[in-house]
């Protein structure tokens, strides 16, 4: 379980005794997981957690970014479908990586 180990890391690198974490997270299955609302209440309040609405992409700066991604590479105006799966993951990767270099600023300014 990735996310657990991610936040049980978060906790030993980051709370220093005394110190709490507040996680602002979507509604993602392993998010909601039993086995996450028993790992938060072993914390004992040093692990909060906060839902967002079920869809807000307003809200979610990843929904703009997947928008983007989806209207520039996957389904752009001038129809520039792609011949594979393959040709279209290496599109978006490589399309990814310019906005990783560049800032993605104006993809929120949309």
């Amino acid at each position: 379980m990735n996310f657990l180990a991610f936040v049980e890391g978060l906790l030993h690198r980051v709370a220093r005794a005394g110190q709490h974490i507040l996680m602002i997270l979507d509604r993602y299955g392993i998010h909601i997981a039993k086995v996450v609302e028993r790992f938060v209440a072993d914390t004992e309040g040093r692990l909060r957690l906060i839902w967002l609405p079920s869809y807000c992409p307003d809200d979610n700066p990843q929904e703009k970014v997947w928008s983007h991604v989806q209207r520039a590479v996957l389904h752009p105006p001038e129809a520039d479908y792609h011949d594979s799966l393959a040709e279209r993951e290496a599109v978006t990767r490589r399309h990814l990586a310019r906005l990783q270099q560049t800032g993605c600023f104006h993809v929120f300014q949309t």
